[in-house]
């Protein structure tokens, strides 16, 4: 997942960063970079209300992954993704972002859990009170998007594609299944 050949310089306010971001979609990855604001966390940035309709992808690359035939990613400049599609995101590594809790806060646990998107398959752990369990908290948070951490993300459809580690991403839970191992 590396830049496009020639990619298009993108211009930044004082008050912008440039992130590389992957997009899960219930049949495609979509990764490249996006322009957000210095002061927000992009690894949470479509959970809070700075988070646009349209998510704009610089430098963007396009894989469908409802097919088995090997397919090369397909390189845009620009693509504009509904928000509404997006059932996961995360940093490109070796992009990274502060967690977004305190370890030390008590009586917490890491669930494991396994979540499937489209043909994407994401193994992890989900941090939520030692009282509740996996149903209990998916019925009480009714958030957008939920983080995932200690994710391991393969594709049962593209093998091919590998395993990829990431420290922790954001999954719509709408969009999702989800299952305990």
């Amino acid at each position: 997942m590396t830049e496009n050949p020639g990619s298009a310089a993108i211009a930044l306010a004082d008050d912008e960063k440039n992130v590389p971001l992957m997009l899960y979609t219930p049949n495609a990855m979509i990764w490249g970079e996006v322009i957000v604001k210095q002061a927000i966390r992009a690894s949470t940035w479509l959970r809070t209300n700075a988070a646009p309709d349209k998510i704009l992808v610089n430098n963007a690359k396009f894989l469908l992954t409802t097919t088995s035939n090997a397919m090369q990613p397909a390189a845009f400049r620009e693509l504009i993704v509904p928000l509404a599609t997006v059932g996961a995101y995360h940093l490109i590594p070796p992009a990274s972002d502060p967690l977004d809790y305190d370890p030390t806060e008590p009586n917490r646990i890491m669930m494991p859990v396994v979540i499937l998107l489209g043909s994407t398959k994401i193994i992890g752990k989900m941090r939520m009170t030692q009282q509740s369990n996996l149903q209990k908290y998916l019925n009480v948070t009714h958030e957008l998007f939920s983080s995932v951490y200690d994710a391991v993300i393969t594709n049962t459809v593209l093998p091919s594609l590998g395993t990829l580690r990431i420290p922790y991403l954001q999954v719509r839970q709408e969009m999702c299944i989800f299952g305990t191992l």
